[in-house]
């Protein structure tokens, strides 16, 4: 009987790479990509060889490598299916911190040494050829369907390429003496209205520190958009999003031209175009994790790209390495990312050269990683807390690492510098993860989610144009107006969120103004 090639346990072992990749397209580079993909392979690979030597039969070999490969990459989403908790976004996926993991593991690990029994007692002269045809048929689909959904996405956003922001038409004239420029992004930190009135929390220590210092504080800003990629998308281009969806189509689910927008926009352009370096510092979420047009990345060291690290940590060795403690505790890494970054970030000035930082930090947006103190919370300190109560905390944490960065800037600059503190949105209701949505959510819940912290230090300027609504959409217009004669047509100050797809927008402008 004429042997059947065997090729469903590597189908098997790529198959979720492509179908992770596939969901997460937008955000992802193919770069990022090839090296889960080598990795699986070649240790798929070895796995076949090992278990060829130990049974000394290819067809049983690799059934027995295929049932394991189904157990390991299975592991996670059925935590997360009986927990009824299906993952959602890049968050930190932590399965070992439930019972419900450990049952899920030790069942998963009997399963496995029934297999190799079984697999290893199957009769050595029993033909397993329609049984490899059909597991052949299987690895096929199975890689197929995620590689055709991918090729169409990627066609998509080739006939629909939206154009980048052209920064050609502006012209900067530089002053005498270029100042470093800041652009501090902190994530879903909320303005003093909103903190008092949804938080029962007086934020005016902080906010006139910022002011005994220089700052201007908005007092009454909102963002331009309800979520980091379209706001910042808006503010780093200096320009609503409705052209964007023009060219796109309002029924487009594709978010690729926003998320390019986050890396090539017309701010850094512009600075580069007038002898500014460029300095990106990176979050753990992927759209601002890196940025290849920097001239320098920070972001915090040993840490895999999140794509590999949500593949990996979706698998069996998820508990396995967190026992063994070999990649350590992601909210230790994240608390740690923040710490190191804002370190950094004060070195700036000591450059010597103008530079153009953009810094997003992911604080105090979930996961919440910070005492009130700045102290690490573990886990185990969060029982019985409100994410509300852990929301504040962590603000505060944050509020004191931004009152030490500023002092330092400002007394290591020799130019004063020019700095931007601002959230891309707000939080959810009290802190959380649920929030009802554009639709559905309440004046209140819009005001809370877009009412955001937005702060600038002007050194010079006593007339700059700012005022307590002005939103990030015109931050930079009214900077290079004051500072290097731009000329640029200050845009009206309004409110949009997204409501069936990411470029159907609706203007919220009045339903965000206190009655």
């Amino acid at each position: 009987m004429k042997k059947r090639l065997i090729v469903y346990p590597v189908l098997f072992a790529l198959f979720p790479v492509p179908a992770l990749y596939s969901a997460n397209v937008a955000e992802v580079s193919p770069s990022q990509v090839i090296v889960p993909a080598l990795v699986v392979l070649g240790a798929t690979l070895l796995l076949l060889v090992a278990t060829w030597l130990v049974l000394r039969d290819g067809s049983r070999a690799a059934l027995l490598v295929a049932i394991l490969l189904v157990l390991c990459f299975s592991y996670g989403h059925v935590v997360n299916l009986i927990a009824s908790n299906p993952y959602a976004g890049w968050e930190f996926f932590q399965p070992t911190q439930t019972p419900l993991a450990n049952l899920v593991l030790l069942l998963w690990i009997a399963v496995g040494a029934a297999s190799a029994y079984f697999v290893w007692a199957w009769p050595k002269h029993t033909h397993l050829q329609k049984l490899t045809s059909v597991l052949n048929f299987v690895g096929i689909v199975l890689v197929v369907m995620p590689t055709l959904n991918i090729t169409i996405q990627e066609v998509r956003g080739i006939s629909r390429n939206a154009e980048t922001t052209d920064a050609t038409d502006i012209t900067l004239h530089n002053p005498e003496t270029l100042p470093d420029i800041y652009y501090i992004i902190l994530d879903r930190y909320a303005n003093a209205r909103i903190l008092a009135e949804r938080y029962d929390f007086d934020n005016s220590d902080f906010l006139n520190c910022l002011s005994g210092k220089g700052f201007y504080v908005a007092s009454s800003s909102y963002s331009n958009y309800q979520d980091t990629q379209h706001s910042l998308a808006s503010s780093l281009n200096m320009e609503y999003l409705d052209q964007l969806a023009e060219q796109v189509g309002t029924a487009s689910a594709d978010q690729g031209p926003i998320y390019a927008r986050l890396k090539d926009y017309r701010v850094w352009r512009l600075l580069k175009s007038a002898g500014y370096t460029f300095i990106h510092f990176g979050s753990w979420w992927e759209p601002t994790r890196e940025n290849e047009y920097a001239d320098a990345n920070v972001n915090y060291g040993g840490s895999l790209p999140e794509f590999s690290m949500l593949l990996l940590r979706s698998t069996i060795f998820e508990p396995v390495g967190t026992t063994l403690g070999l990649w350590g505790e992601p909210r230790k890494t994240q608390w740690e990312r923040v710490r190191y970054e804002f370190d950094r970030l004060a070195e700036i000035a000591e450059m010597g050269e103008p530079t153009f930082v953009f810094a997003h930090f992911l604080t105090p947006h979930p996961d919440y990683v910070f005492q009130r103190n700045g102290d690490f919370l573990p886990i185990e300190q969060r029982a019985g807390r409100t994410p509300r109560e852990e929301y504040i905390d962590q603000l505060v944490a944050t509020s004191n690492m931004v009152k030490s960065l500023v002092d330092r800037l400002l007394a290591d600059s020799e130019t004063p510098p020019i700095i931007i503190l601002q959230a891309d949105e707000g939080p959810y209701a009290g802190g959380s993860e649920e929030w009802a949505g554009g639709e559905k959510a309440t004046d209140a819940e819009l005001r809370e989610k877009m009412g955001i912290l937005n702060a600038y230090y002007l050194p010079e300027l006593t007339d700059s144009g700012l005022h307590e609504s002005i939103t990030p959409v015109n931050s930079f217009r009214v900077l290079f107006n004051h500072y290097f004669d731009a000329d640029l047509e200050l845009l009206p100050n309004a409110n949009y969120v997204c409501m069936s797809g990411p470029y159907d927008f609706v203007n919220v402008t009045e339903r965000l103004r206190v009655q």
